[in-house]
């Protein structure tokens, strides 16, 4: 599949990353301030658990725009299979950083379930 004619898709997909990255830190913030009064470690680890998945989610945004400024600067230069090999990089590391970003987030996510099943009475 030729990358360079999913550009448009690329693109649409980083924004979409990007709003999502944001949306994940604001209901970050909003569960921060709420969750102290549960328990104050526990809403520290949830915040860094997120805090860390949404910067290898922002890292990885960029990876995934990498190929294209790759390709894009190797067919001016006249390179072809070297530019491919290294283009071919950026997108496993993309995947690779994604889903650590992910990952970190299903910890959040996890955690936020525990606080609200074991402590329901705190939370409201």
């Amino acid at each position: 599949m030729n990358t360079l004619s999913l550009e448009s898709l690329l693109r649409l997909n980083f924004a979409g990353d990007l709003l999502v990255i944001a949306w994940y830190v604001v209901v970050t913030a909003l569960f921060y301030g709420r969750f102290p009064v549960v328990s104050r470690p526990l809403s520290v680890l949830t915040a860094s658990f997120t805090t860390v998945g949404c910067a290898l989610q922002a890292v990885a945004c960029f990876f995934d725009l990498a190929p294209l400024a790759v390709l894009h600067g190797g067919r001016y230069l006249g390179l072809v299979e070297p530019v491919r090999v290294v283009a071919h990089y950026f997108v496993r590391l993309h995947s690779q950083t994604y889903a650590a970003g992910v990952a970190c987030l299903v910890a959040y996510c996890l955690l936020l379930a525990y606080v609200v099943t074991v402590h329901p009475q705190r939370v409201n």
